[in-house]
Parts: C-alpha cells; structure tokens; sequence
C-alpha cells in the first residue's frame, strides 16, 4: 500500500472594510489634519459670574499709572544710590582690558569663520528637494500626488518652472527699501455704551445661548475675545463714517453698532452667502432695522470686491481680511482653507488679502485710521501683508501711511489678553491662545492717513 500524503493550502484572505467603517475614517487625511501639518511645519518658531471688559480695563490702568507714579518719586533716589555704588567699582587694568579685548577677537573671528561654513546659502545648495511634496497643477485629485500643500516645498508658477515656496513668500517679507514712521499710542478708549463680558482666567465655564427679549432680538452676541480689540483700535468716535470692508459674519459690525458712535455705517462683503449671512445677523440684534437704520441711510450692506470697492471720505475702515482661520481650520473641515479643492486659492491669499489692504488705505479720508486684521498666526498673512501693502503705497501714490504703536495702550488689556512677544513683530499686535484664557488667534495693526 502506498500512503498519499495530504498537503493542505491556507488561504489568507484579508477583510477589507467599507469607507464608512471608523479605522478607515481614521486614515483618511482630513483638512482639519492638513492644517495642523501645516501650523506645526510654519509656527514650530513661534468663579461663574461674567466680568465687565470695560471696567477691568479700566482698574488695569489706574493700577499702570500708580505704579508709573511710584517709580517716578523714586527716579532721583535711585539715581543717587547708583552713583555712590559705582564710585566703588573695581577698574581693570589697561593692560587686562587689551588682553580680554584680544582674547575675544579671537573668539568671534573663530565663530565667524563656523558660521560661514554653514552658511544658510551654502546648505541650500546641499539640500535635497522632497519630490513627494511637490505641486502639480495638472493632477486633479492632489491626495494621491501627497501632503497637498501641508506646506509644498515647491510652486509650480505658469511654465516658469518649479520655484521653493519661501522664495515665493519673500516677496511679502520686510524691507527697507522705503520710509516707515511708527508711532506710540498711550491711550485706548472704551466707549462707555459698549458693553462687553467674559469670565475670569482659568474660568472655561461657556456662556448660555443668546435668548430672545421681548422686541423679539437676540439679548447679546457671542464671539471670540479677540475679535473686540481690532474694533477698539479704530479709536471710534461720534459722527464717523464707518466701513467695515469685509464684513460676514457681522460680529465687529454689532460691537461697533453697540457703541453708538458712527453717523454712517457700511458692510460689505463679495459673496452672496456671506452679504445674506450680514442681514441675518442684523436682523437678530436690531428690531428696527428697516425703519430706523435702512431707510434713513445710517446702515448700508454693499456687496462687491473690497479690492476694488471706491468710496471716499471715510473717517474709519476695518480690514478684517479673508485669512486660514487657523483656530477653525484645525476643528472643521467643512469649507476648510486646508481642503486640496482649495490649494490654489490658497496660495493666492496673500496677494488678495495686500490688495485689499491697499486699496482702504487709499479710501480713508487724511487724518483717518485703517486697522488690518487676521485670525492668523501666519507672519506672512499679518506683518508681512501690511509690509507689502505699505511699499505698494509709497511707490504708486503719495500717501503717507503712519504705524501706530499700540503697546503702551494695551498694557492694561493684559489682563485679559496674552500678546505675543512684540520684538517678534514689527508694525501689529498679536492675541495668542493660551489655557487660561483661550482667545486668538488676532493680528491687528493701526494704520493712520497723514496726507
């Protein structure tokens, strides 16, 4: 008898599961996911009763100016104290000095000489381009094609060929090819009708939803802290001509309607969606809106491209740009700036959002201010824009544009806001997020018409 052996043959077969199943979910490379690839790549660098914004403000400055007070009654002391210190301290030698001079030519020429053998040119040319992240514009679907801009190491720019995305952005970096005048701002003025809330640092207690009154209007508008500063900026006063350039959803246009300053208010904005979502929100706050603020005029809602939207004899224009949203870019998806659909709108944003810039500073009337507003981290989109927005200026017309500096101003505002560090900035200011008070990210920056 012959034994015939058996010989068994397994076959592993995997089980693939439908898109709607959540480990596929999971893989899928969201915009929200792009998005935070893209902010850690470009900023690695970088009780339960509510409490009126208003008054702390205000109690912040008595504080400032007492303790200015203090140091001021103290300056001669001190000054003395120095100058009999001093008489006590020890002279080196000449011969020391000369020596310690030397010792430390020594150590900077060997420094230097390091420091030119990594060279930052140098290390570009050794640099190896990541061809996985590369744009083109003939794919249609960019997430096979790999991080979909998050961000590209290059552009495809017409048939030029293919250019590193910095050296793109370097058209929007500082320079000092032209006269900037910058100056100080001591005071920033609360109007006393504006009535603004929020709760104590480390208090994450949310605010209820907004409750209708007996007018049939919404009782208070809910927004991000930030969003009062760039509005507290424009210094509002009674009588302005107002223009809030780009405008939707409509929250800085309530603040500026809660201080009952301007003569005339304009919003605008360039889609339909965004224009009908002003009215809806004008519609919730103001009971009287036709009779009292269409009709006469006082309240108008344009829609065109604030690029080239021409008015004239404005007295304040708020540019609250079309920026990445970072703070909804990292929690939605839907309409994210981030989505591949979007890349080439994205890249475009810049030289919209100086556009846009440029063309309020031409707008406001001489001796009118401009504030320039994001709720962007990005240097490019904040510092950057009102760089190349001003050196537009300057070249093509004879406005002079002055900077204000805000930070004496704002001092008593860090009691509730956290700002970024402003030797990191040269013209704005920046509201940054942190846990015990989660506002921004807000870029504003002051700009003042002279002639």
């Amino acid at each position: 008898m012959y034994k015939v052996k058996k010989y068994y043959i397994i076959l592993c077969v995997r089980h693939k599961h439908k898109e709607t199943h959540w480990s596929v979910q999971a893989k899928k490379k969201t915009a929200a996911g792009r998005a935070l690839e893209h902010f850690d790549d470009f900023y690695k660098s970088l009780t339960t009763s509510a409490l009126n914004i208003r008054k702390l403000f205000k109690l912040q400055r008595e504080y400032l100016d007492e303790q200015e007070h203090k140091l001021k009654q103290n300056t001669d002391e001190n000054v003395t104290l120095e100058i009999e210190d001093n008489r006590f301290v020890n002279v080196a030698t000449t011969e020391h000095l000369l020596e310690t001079d030397v010792r430390i030519t020594n150590n900077l020429e060997e420094k230097n000489a390091n420091i030119r053998k990594f060279s930052v040119e140098a290390s570009l040319k050794a640099a190896k381009i990541d061809a996985s992240r590369i744009i083109n514009p003939g794919i249609t679907d960019l997430s096979s094609a790999l991080y979909e801009f998050v961000p590209a190491t290059q552009i495809k720019g017409g048939r030029e060929g293919w250019i590193p995305e910095a050296q793109h952005y370097k058209y929007y970096e500082n320079t000092s090819e032209y006269a900037v005048s910058i100056e100080q701002e001591h005071h920033l003025h609360f109007p006393k009708h504006l009535d603004v809330y929020c709760y104590e640092k480390s208090n994450h207690t949310p605010f209820d939803s907004p409750q209708k009154c007996v007018t049939n209007v919404l009782n208070y508008y809910l927004l991000d802290g930030g969003s009062l500063l760039p509005v507290l900026a424009l210094g509002l006063q009674p009588g302005d001509r107002f223009l809030d350039l780009c405008a939707a959803p409509g929250g800085k246009t309530i603040i500026a309607l809660q201080t009952l300053y301007p003569n005339v208010i304009m919003c605008n904005d360039c889609e339909t969606s965004r224009v009908k979502r002003i009215h809806n929100v004008l519609r919730q706050y103001l009971y009287d809106l036709d009779e009292k603020w269409f009709s006469t005029g006082r309240l108008k809602v344009l829609q065109e491209d604030a690029r080239f939207l021409s008015l004239q004899n404005l007295d304040k224009i708020l540019v609250d740009v079309p920026c990445t949203n970072d703070r909804l870019s990292v929690r939605e998806n839907e309409n994210n700036w981030f989505k591949s659909s979007r890349t080439k709108e994205r890249i475009q944003l810049p030289e919209v959002q100086a556009q846009i810039l440029s063309n309020a500073l031409k707008m406001v009337r001489v001796g009118g201010t401009v504030v320039y507003s994001t709720c962007s981290l990005s240097p490019i989109q904040n510092d950057g824009i009102v760089n190349m927005a001003l050196k537009q200026i300057w070249e093509e017309t004879d406005i002079k544009i002055i900077v204000k500096d805000l930070s004496p101003a704002l001092e008593e505002t860090k009691c509730v806001y956290k700002f970024a560090d402003k030797n990191l900035l040269r013209f704005g200011h920046l509201v940054v997020p942190y846990l015990p008070q989660n506002y921004g990210p807000m870029y504003f920056c002051k700009l003042q018409r002279a002639c």
